[in-house]
């Protein structure tokens, strides 16, 4: 009967340890989940910034393209004050949603720059976490085991 208790106490321990380093298993591989997903969201918040960057390229090209337009206006003989009045509404339009893109972008490229900070600090941690939990985990292992080997030698 003594036998038996210590025979199924070993075997308890040694599931123990199995469950011990699977809980392990399963906190690291959260820890690479949350590391992926912090890659996918740096690759967001940079696509979202290139876009900002493009439109406002797209807004300084109209722009560009009504200066032209109303310059080229202005030096014929007779201008079309009509068109040019247009124009000239159409410019300082566009030049106000420039200077508004031109801020957005700005501040995109700051919260982006922050938002990237962030992620560097989080992965230093997540990876410092890892490397210590894996060493506990380690530690914990080799302790069960010796637990365990004692436990059979004390059981022959």
């Amino acid at each position: 009967m003594p036998q038996d208790v210590k025979v199924k106490k070993v075997e308890l321990i040694g599931a123990y340890g199995r469950q011990y380093s699977s809980f392990g298993s399963a906190v690291a591989m959260s820890l690479l989940q949350i590391r992926s997903k912090l890659e996918i969201s740096e690759d967001h918040m940079r696509a979202s910034v290139r876009k900002m960057k493009v439109s406002l390229q797209s807004i300084q090209h109209q722009k560009s393209n009504v200066e032209y337009r109303l310059e080229s206006i202005s030096r014929q003989q007779t201008p079309n004050t009509a068109e040019m009045m247009q124009l000239q509404m159409k410019l300082m339009k566009l030049k106000q949603v420039c200077k508004k893109a031109e801020n957005m972008v700005s501040e995109g490229e700051k919260l982006f720059n922050k938002g990237r900070s962030e992620i560097d600090l989080i992965n230093d941690a997540t990876y410092k976490f890892k490397r210590d939990f894996d060493k506990l985990i380690a530690d914990g292992r080799k302790s069960l085991d010796k637990v365990v080997d004692t436990l059979n030698e004390y059981k022959q």
